[in-house]
């Protein structure tokens, strides 16, 4: 599943789309969009449409760990490679939830915080997330989960009560003044826990933790040879 870039602004419109595919620690292979299956990533396979939003590998090994990439071409060339994929094992780990975005903190007072997350998609196939636990740690210290009935941090190896899995935020109370909190969470469906999520950006109770945060990489768009605009997003407050 993957969701090509926006047409950067004056670009001719995207042609196509390559998906290349890896077992471990193997060789980039291309999936040919008429047979779902891998070929080399210099043969004669057959691209995918440029408004294609999903591609079906066939004819892979169960048990092996599997990464993606995608790239897009217009009339002016291939574009660069996206980020890689997590990993998919293929097996009964294949319907684990995936990993979340990483979560975002924002201050209450000088010693509560939120943690802001959304669960990730269901896999195609995997049952229904049931829970969500979010982890806690401050500065280089140990991670601790957040029990959901208490609002406080417990071991995260505890008895807590986890969250469920439609919750978008989770209260954090009882802190310290001062500290530098990061935040990360995992969701759980019948088949096991998913991997964790991207660690938070840290966030220091006090004043500090109301000035903004870092907004997104921004775009830049040629307008002739000697000039160029920068397209950006301020973040959200």
């Amino acid at each position: 599943h993957f969701s090509p870039p926006p047409v950067r602004p004056g670009a001719p419109a995207h042609e196509s789309v390559t998906v290349h595919v890896k077992a471990g620690d193997g060789a980039w292979q291309a999936v040919d969009a008429t047979s779902s299956t891998l070929i080399s990533s210099n043969g004669s396979g057959t691209a995918h449409w440029a408004d294609s939003r999903v591609a079906l590998v066939k004819g892979l090994a169960e048990g092996l760990s599997y990464r993606a990439q995608v790239n897009v071409k217009n009339a002016c060339g291939w574009g660069a490679f996206s980020p890689v994929s997590e990993p998919l094992t293929l097996g009964a780990a294949a319907f684990k939830p995936i990993a979340s975005a990483a979560p975002l903190l924002e201050a209450v007072d000088s010693t509560s915080l939120r943690v802001h997350f959304s669960p990730p998609p269901v896999r195609p196939g995997a049952p229904a997330h049931e829970s969500v636990t979010v982890h806690v740690k401050a500065g280089d210290g140990a991670w601790q989960a957040v029990d959901a009935t208490s609002s406080t941090l417990i071991s995260s190896n505890g008895s807590g009560t986890a969250h469920w899995a439609d919750s978008r935020v989770a209260l954090v109370k009882g802190l310290a003044e001062g500290l530098s909190y990061r935040a990360q969470v995992n969701v759980k469906n019948a088949c096991g826990w998913g991997a964790f999520s991207p660690v938070s950006e840290p966030l220091t109770l006090g004043a500090a933790a109301f000035k903004p945060i870092a907004s997104a990489a921004p775009l830049l768009e040629a307008v002739d040879s000697t000039s160029l605009r920068v397209h950006f997003s301020p973040p959200p407050v």
